[in-house]
């Protein structure tokens, strides 16, 4: 029988929240940093180079996220990718070298991936465990909808106003989105009722897809 306790505690709707908001953010960037790269002057490989790092960094951290469990806090770790995705916003207008701009990328996709993996996780945490999957399907939808409503903001500020607007724009919601970590209450950092960090992780590596249709 299904628990009749409610899942929409403080914790869960602040996680939810943050992950909205760490989408958001992220589908933002994803039309309009191709377009900055091309007023700066990139050509289209240092474009594809400049928008894809966030993906390869992302990847590489994340096989290493369950084991940093073993000497963070999750509430410090969730904390801590808001504020790399902060100081990404922050400097990507204020750098124009191609270089420096992929170090400010790499920052940004560690913090896209501990974000993604440690509030996916702690909102798990949240659960009881015989509505974790209508639990965690609710939480998907703060990532599917920010995904359709991103580039609709992000485009109209960076066309029709400026890039730095946009910027601008992209900080004031991380600076929102690290207050949503700050208040959450205690977190379980080493039993997770069901899902763990390795179990998210393996969930998201593409030769698991396969697996699952072979």
């Amino acid at each position: 029988m299904a628990s009749s306790r409610t899942f929409w505690t403080k914790n869960f709707i602040l996680l939810f929240g943050g992950n909205a908001l760490l989408f958001m953010v992220y589908n933002m960037q994803v039309p309009v940093l191709p377009l900055y790269g091309k007023s700066l002057g990139m050509s289209a490989s240092q474009i594809g180079l400049f928008v894809g790092t966030i993906m390869f960094a992302a990847m590489v951290v994340r096989l290493f996220s369950g084991r940093l469990l073993q000497y963070f806090q999750k509430k410090a770790l969730l904390i801590a990718a808001v504020l790399l995705y902060l100081i990404a916003s922050v400097c990507y207008p204020l750098f124009t070298v191609f270089a420096v701009l992929i170090l400010f990328r790499l920052l940004n996709g560690i913090g896209h991936s501990l974000g993604t993996t440690y509030f996916a996780t702690a909102a798990a945490d949240e659960l009881p465990f015989d509505r974790l999957g209508e639990g965690m399907g609710y939480f998907g939808v703060s990532s599917m909808l920010t995904a359709s409503l991103a580039p609709l903001i992000a485009l109209p500020i960076a066309q029709k106003i400026s890039f730095n607007a946009f910027f601008i724009k992209w900080r004031q919601l991380r600076k929102l989105g690290i207050l949503m970590p700050r208040r959450i209450s205690a977190l379980d950092d080493h039993h997770c009722i069901g899902l763990t960090v390795n179990q998210y992780i393996g969930s998201q590596l593409p030769w698991k897809h396969y697996q699952a249709y072979s």
